[in-house]
């Protein structure tokens, strides 16, 4: 099969994964579950990570640098995935002070209607996945991880919901949900840590800068200074 162009792979799997968005959210609230909101916490990032991606990619392919802003505009995607990274945090802490509420008083939950949308989420993550696998354009590749990782918080919240069917013990629900707010902070921190230093423009993490002195110091016809200082 002939993969699909990246532009419009991302733009096909925004479409899905934000409509899917909108009824997981819908059917949180209706059904009670806590953790198909957090599952939708999940779909909010990829959102957003799908949308960085596109961004980027539209980006390298309009806009140049010029003489007043000779880095272009790629920074554009930093500030979003900082954006992103923020506001994950912000609903992680929301699901879990939402579940310590609920385990003081426990609510019902629509075990069916869970069932139903989260089976719904598996069918839309498997399919985006599919669409966006074996591309070779690196934003591409990165929108699949993320998609994919989603794939298994749906399985996790079909499972919940088949086991409140059969026992009723909504405590999972909320167990589930905290689980998912962890995982949703834990993978936004370091989405967070790199975009500010890639902002403070530190040396990237996979660079060796003495080897980088040490290769220039001894390039044929280097007449720069004999020696590298820091700080200055």
């Amino acid at each position: 099969m002939k993969s699909l162009d990246p532009e419009r792979s991302l733009k096909i799997a925004i479409f899905l994964v934000s409509v899917f968005f909108i009824v997981e959210v819908v059917g949180g609230v209706l059904s009670g579950s806590l953790s198909l909101l957090g599952d939708a916490g999940h779909m909010l990032r990829d959102v957003f990570s799908l949308l960085v991606s596109l961004g980027a990619i539209r980006i390298s392919r309009s806009l140049e640098p010029t003489l007043t802003r000779t880095f272009g505009y790629h920074r554009v995607e930093i500030f979003a995935a900082l954006l992103n990274g923020l506001l994950l945090i912000g609903v992680g802490l929301w699901i879990i002070l939402e579940a310590y509420q609920r385990s003081l008083k426990p609510e019902p939950v629509e075990s069916t209607m869970m069932l139903i949308v989260a089976l719904t989420g598996l069918a839309v993550n498997v399919y985006v996945a599919f669409i966006l696998h074996g591309s070779h354009d690196l934003n591409v590749q990165s929108a699949f991880l993320h998609v994919l990782t989603d794939t298994f918080s749906s399985v996790a919240v079909i499972v919940a919901s088949v086991w409140i069917y059969f026992t009723g013990q909504v405590i999972v629900d909320l167990v589930l949900s905290v689980l998912i707010a962890f995982f949703i902070m834990l993978t936004s921190i370091p989405v967070i840590r790199e975009c500010l230093w890639i902002l403070m423009e530190f040396v990237p993490n996979d660079i060796n800068i003495e080897n980088v002195i040490s290769d220039i110091e001894n390039t044929k016809g280097w007449k720069g200074f004999t020696t590298f200082t820091y700080g200055v």
